[in-house]
């Protein structure tokens, strides 16, 4: 069994308006291993999701999200819904979802028999959502 410090952890996400509710989110779940990957969603998949473009194109989120320290790669996500390739290509140990990731929870969790390994899939607490959720704020 791999330590603690070597889990590899993912997270999913828009990232739009990156806002402190997000970098809580980040550390948080960089506390759940040793390397953080975080997946970003493509902008064609944001429109399918939430009905709209995001405020910020793909490059301009993963660019933000590169300079935050409790990330060590930032990938763009699968083009497809629901083919997770990034997970099948980073294999993580632990999947860490945001507080409002629940149907992306659900669909994880019926899809995980197609992994020859098994990550635990983790909800993450929320952060002051009162106070920072994207639809709320468009921070830096």
């Amino acid at each position: 069994m791999r330590g603690r410090q070597s889990k590899k952890v993912l997270v999913f996400g828009v990232f739009d308006g990156l806002h402190e509710g997000h970098r809580a989110f980040l550390k948080a779940a960089k506390g759940l291993g040793g390397y953080l990957v975080v997946v970003v969603a493509p902008d064609r998949v944001v429109v399918r999701l939430k009905g709209k473009k995001p405020t910020y194109g793909l490059a301009s989120r993963m660019k933000r999200l590169r300079r935050v320290v409790y990330v060590d790669v930032v990938i763009k996500g699968d083009n497809n819904l629901g083919t997770y390739e990034v997970i099948k290509h980073f294999q993580p140990d632990v999947i860490a979802l945001g507080y409002d990731q629940k149907t992306l929870r659900g669909d994880l969790l019926r899809k995980a028999k197609q992994f020859p390994w098994r990550p635990k899939v983790r909800m993450m607490k929320p952060h002051r959502p009162s106070e920072f959720h994207s639809r709320l704020f468009r921070g830096n």
